[in-house]
């Protein structure tokens, strides 16, 4: 016993470091692909939603019952992960480590099963070689380095975890590997007197998970029917003894039940995890056949099997009711998916549906086997479907499926007619690598995907023990070729640990993981969109328009990369006309796509076209009567061409809404009550300053947490002079929403022309902490301090922040500095000051707008007329004329930068006249 303990903690042990070593690198990565939906976004992980609403929702958030929901119902996933979420927060690193350990975990859980119901002879070498080749595939980066994957690992731990507690029903003749029978004599199991005579037990059926029930027959003595009949004799007995003396449910009851509510976990981690009660019944019905011949019985279901028949039915009914509950939750409705995620799924003709059906579990088959070109997403075209009979591709469907049924005629064939050996390693290995399969092959029923890696965790343990049982077999076979078997098996470990550790570097960033995807597939147009995506975040522009380019020419109908297109050209006036056709395609194709109507509406704005805009945003209002945001757009506009009244009709029909009456204010979504602040500063512009703080008022009951509609109630309240109320607001919206720092910075600058200098220094404070890299912010901050009579912390602070100015990007604090220095007649420090900004913007490429140049040129003008009436009063008449022209020349090149810079004019014509 304290043998087999040790054994379990030196396995567990192996598996977890060796799962760490393989998957370390991953730990440091960020949230990727489908985590960023699934995790970061999900309202229900986030805390964010309701805790019912796990019940209620789809894995991605989506209430199951929604028409756009993929009714992926995962609860006890969610939970888990809303766990995670509770105590650690958005941290990957945690995420990470929690799935490696849950891969580990599982790996070990394998190994026991194995170890159990699987392999005898030289069992615990054969279950820990697969947990080691289960712990390796590099099937598996999937599942273990997306954190999305936590499904698949939760799903496969209670799925092993209920195999494991089943109670397996014992034989009465022992447990071991194989069974063999004499195939002249012992063809039947109905003759008694032949199974005298020929059976020669070797061992037979599943080991019980019960001690007291075990019993071991020796292989090469004790084979009497007397033995037999009084082993079975002792069975009975010990059984009734059992039945009499105890009132309450047998452990074996206790364990069915159990392995039951694991059954109930796993489907609810993982859709596949129901799957698990057709492996137990498989071990059952395997259990009973063998039972059958041993005992010679005529019909399978005569009394010593009737356990195990009761356990089938109760199996089956456990299932059914699962399914019938799982469609219920769902009300009976079907998930519609994408037809680029699974075009086959949407062909019409059957023939080719099925030819392409069946390649696709070829393909699944070639990753288990040669799992080398992985890539995150097989959709777009990956997989071209196939619409000919004569398609070479059909020949490798063909012959997988003449493997596949091949094996199972020979294993059915083998222990029915008792012909040489029935091998229960392939039975399981069958099983539990064909029925988790069959809910994401497509042959049944439409899946959201063409090929998923990791939907193949749990089939790739049936592959395992399959690869170890054959494995086996060559070491009984061939004993004088053990070195180079075992060699083998090394060099497939290492294979499998080199490529996983290369997959999981893929996963250890956002580019790393696009580049791989574009190096697997660079014929998907999904993929290609988002590296072109990438690239777009990361401002390398021209690259992305090439990629998204790229994109259209493979999928032409791909209205997202034709759309965020379309973003990138219209900024280049150049390109406005190409951007503009390019949104009218995306809304050909696809007429309800929002966000095309509302940028073509909004490029027709800055394109000053109101009447183009005003007709795109009405169509889309026809289009999407429900959409607020174009209602929205289109009030902006009339706003903008001040078309009080058009506006003011929009937003009184958005205001009947029965968000905004009543009592029902929980309902009103973020449009309406963006719709309701933009209807408060147009009544605010028109002076109606009562009813717009009224609306914000209302608006700030339904939504306390809304800081545009801080910021705008801010605003009013500093138009009515109540600075220090508008402050607090601004604030309290910029610690809920960081973003409104511009907003919070004007307000700041109008209290500093109001010389309020507490409220605007609490601001500035406030935005420097939002923005440290802004220096903008800095240079006005550090006149405040002037003002405010600190001087020297003023000179000193400025002196700082130009110091850090390398490139001279920032106009304020040089001009605030330069302005500082000249009040206190320091002209020829504060010139220095300027021309060393200037100098700096000549040694690099980075320039300020030309008005900003245009101001620092005319403060610099300012202070070489004054110094040079300071050396004109010195007496150095030559130096202040020079000095006096260097000041007009730069004002002249002021005004060339910047032509509505109305002070250079001013002090030019002043200087002229002197």
């Amino acid at each position: 016993m304290l043998r087999k303990y040790l054994s379990d903690w030196v396995a567990f042990g192996l598996l977890t470091v060796t799962t760490w070593l393989a998957y370390k690198d991953v730990i440091n990565g960020p949230f990727l692909h489908d985590d960023i939906p699934a995790i970061v976004k999900n309202p229900d992980v986030q805390e964010n939603s309701r805790f019912s609403s796990i019940i209620w929702n789809d894995y991605w958030g989506t209430p199951l019952r929604n028409n756009g929901s993929h009714k992926s119902y995962r609860p006890v996933t969610i939970l888990f992960l809303r766990m995670i979420h509770s105590s650690f927060d958005n941290d990957p690193k945690v995420y990470h480590g929690v799935n490696i350990f849950l891969h580990a975990f599982a790996s070990y859980l394998l190994m026991k099963v194995c170890w159990s119901l699987v392999f005898d002879d030289d069992g615990f070498l054969c279950s820990l070689l697969v947990g080691l080749l289960f712990s390796l595939h590099p099937i598996h980066t999937e599942a273990v380095c997306g954190v999305v994957g936590c499904a698949e690992l939760l799903c496969a731990v209670f799925y092993l975890l209920a195999l494991l507690v089943y109670p397996i029903e014992s034989n009465q003749y022992g447990q071991g590997e194989i069974i063999t029978y004499d195939k002249k004599s012992a063809t039947s199991c109905n003759t008694e007197a032949k199974v005298e005579r020929n059976l020669n037990v070797k061992a037979s059926g599943f080991s019980s998970n019960n001690p007291s029930l075990r019993y071991r027959v020796k292989r090469k003595h004790d084979t009497s029917m007397a033995t037999i009949e009084e082993k079975y004799n002792n069975e009975s007995q010990l059984r009734k003894e059992t039945k009499k003396n105890h009132h309450f449910p047998s452990a074996a009851t206790f364990r069915m039940g159990l392995s039951l509510i694991l059954v109930l976990l796993a489907m609810l981690s993982k859709e596949s995890g129901i799957t698990v009660l057709a492996v137990l019944m498989t071990i059952e019905i395997l259990t009973g056949i063998s039972r059958c011949q041993h005992q010679e019985r005529k019909k399978f279901w005569n009394r010593p099997n009737n356990r195990i028949l009761g356990k089938c039915i109760v199996l089956l009914f456990w299932g059914i009711l699962l399914v019938l509950a799982r469609f219920w939750i769902m009300d009976w409705t079907r998930p519609i998916f994408a037809k680029p995620d699974n075009p086959t799924s949407v062909l019409k003709n059957k023939l080719t549906r099925a030819m392409t059906y069946s390649y696709l579990v070829w393909i699944n088959m070639k990753l288990l086997i040669y799992p080398v070109n992985l890539c995150y997403d097989y959709s777009y075209g990956t997989i071209p479907p196939i619409v000919s009979i004569s398609d070479d591709r059909n020949l490798l469907s063909l012959c997988l499926f003449l493997v596949v049924l091949g094996t199972i005629v020979h294993l059915s064939n083998n222990l029915f007619r008792n012909k040489e050996t029935f091998s229960k390693a392939g039975a399981m290995g069958y099983a539990m690598m064909i029925f988790p399969f069959i809910p994401a092959s497509n042959l049944f029923f439409p899946v959201g995907f063409v090929v998923a890696e990791r939907v193949l965790y749990l089939p790739s343990a049936g592959f395992v023990i399959f690869m170890v049982h054959f494995w086996h077999k060559g070491l009984n076979k061939f004993p004088t070729k053990k070195m180079w078997l075992y060699l083998l098996t090394f060099c497939v470990l290492a294979a499998y640990f080199c490529l996983t550790l290369r997959r999981t570097n893929d996963w250890t960033s956002k580019e790393n993981f696009l580049r791989s995807g574009l190096a697997a597939a660079p014929n998907n147009a999904k993929i290609r969109y988002n590296w072109a995506n990438f690239l777009r975040e990361n401002n390398r522009l021209d690259e992305a328009i090439r990629e998204y380019q790229k994109t259209i020419e493979l999928y032409p109908e791909y209205v997202s990369a034709i759309h965020n297109l379309a973003t990138i050209l219209e900024d280049d006036q150049q390109t406005m006309e190409e951007a503009e056709k390019l949104y009218a395609l995306a809304i050909r194709i696809q007429p309800f796509h929002e966000n095309s109507y509302r940028n073509l509406a909004n490029l027709f704005v800055k394109q000053n076209k109101f009447d183009h805009a005003t007709k795109v945003l009405l169509r889309a209002i026809q289009v999407i009567p429900g959409e607020v945001t174009h209602a929205v757009g289109l009030a902006r506009i009339f706003v903008t061409r001040k078309q009080y009244k058009q506006a003011e009709k929009i937003f009184q029909h958005l205001l009947s809404r029965p968000c905004l009456t009543g009592t029902k204010t929980q309902t009103c979504t973020y449009e309406y009550q963006m719709a309701l602040n933009d209807y408060a500063e147009l009544l605010s512009k028109n002076g109606d300053i009562k009813t717009s703080k009224k609306l914000l008022g209302r608006n700030m009951e339904i939504n306390s947490t809304n800081a545009a509609t801080l910021v705008k109630m801010s605003n009013i309240l500093m138009s009515e002079g109540d600075t220090y109320a508008a402050t607090q607001l601004m604030l309290r919206a910029i610690a809920i929403d960081p973003n409104q720092s511009n907003n919070a910075w004007q307000q700041a600058a109008d209290l500093l022309q109001r010389k309020r200098y507490e409220d605007s220094e609490r601001l500035y404070i406030a935005v420097i902490e939002t923005k440290p890299d802004n220096l903008e912010v800095q240079g006005q901050f550090g006149a405040l301090l002037w003002e405010k009579g600190k001087r020297q912390e003023a000179e000193e602070f400025l002196l700082n922040v130009t110091f850090r100015d390398l490139s001279c990007e920032a106009e304020a604090p040089w001009r605030n500095l330069a302005a500082i220095q000249g009040r206190e007649r320091r002209h020829k420090e504060a010139i220095e000051v300027l021309q060393t900004c200037f100098k700096r913007q000549k040694k690099t490429s980075q320039k300020m707008p030309h008005s900003k140049q245009s101001v620092l040129l005319c403060t610099l003008a300012k202070h070489q007329r004054d110094r040079s009436k300071q050396i004109h009063a010195a007496g150095k008449h030559t130096t202040a004329q020079t000095m006096w022209k260097k000041a007009i020349q730069n004002l002249q090149e002021a005004m060339k930068l910047d032509e509505k810079n109305i002070e250079a004019k001013q002090i030019l014509k002043q200087m002229a006249q002197a």
